[in-house]
């Protein structure tokens, strides 16, 4: 799997300390709002991540799905998306303090990654082990996902306008 040998290799101390040197800044994000990073406003990013989050921040699929569609307004055409997420999971526990999630699963996630603009590129599933892991969460399976945004109709005639190609009758 290709993730395995991306997260389970002896030079993870190494890759933690580059990624370390390369991150300027973390900002908050509200996945709910047209620009989730409101009041700022940034250039578009070559790749975003997202790791457990869109699942517990939307409380329906239509919230999930436009928040999907938020989030890729932050990326360039081109960039690509990194993707966990739980599937078939209901709630996880932080200490003593139970939180509710989003129950998705795969084609809910594939159908929202792509209705945002997405073609993906690599999906893997990988079921859980130890059913013990239901005392902190009830999730059945970890989604790992790598999507590239696609050009828009819209990007592409901006792109267009912007080389004078679009002519006025």
């Amino acid at each position: 799997l290709f993730f395995d040998s991306v997260f389970s290799s002896e030079k993870w101390r190494e890759k933690e300390e580059m990624l370390r040197t390369k991150v300027k800044q973390l900002l908050q994000c509200d996945v709910t709002k047209k620009n989730p990073l409101e009041p700022m406003v940034l250039p578009q990013a070559d790749c975003l991540l997202s790791f457990f989050c869109m699942e517990t921040t939307c409380k329906d699929l239509d919230t999930y799905v436009q928040a999907m569609k938020n989030v890729t307004s932050l990326l360039k055409p081109g960039g690509h998306l990194v993707l966990l997420s739980s599937l078939k999971a209901t709630f996880y526990m932080v200490g003593q303090h139970r939180f509710s999630c989003l129950y998705l699963e795969k084609e809910q996630i594939e159908k929202a990654v792509e209705e945002a603009g997405y073609s993906v590129k690599l999906l893997e599933i990988d079921p859980i082990q130890e059913k013990e892991t239901f005392a902190l969460a009830d999730y059945h399976a970890i989604l790992y996902l790598v999507a590239r945004k696609i050009r828009t109709h819209d990007s592409l005639l901006d792109n267009c306008s912007n080389n004078n190609l679009l002519q006025n009758p």
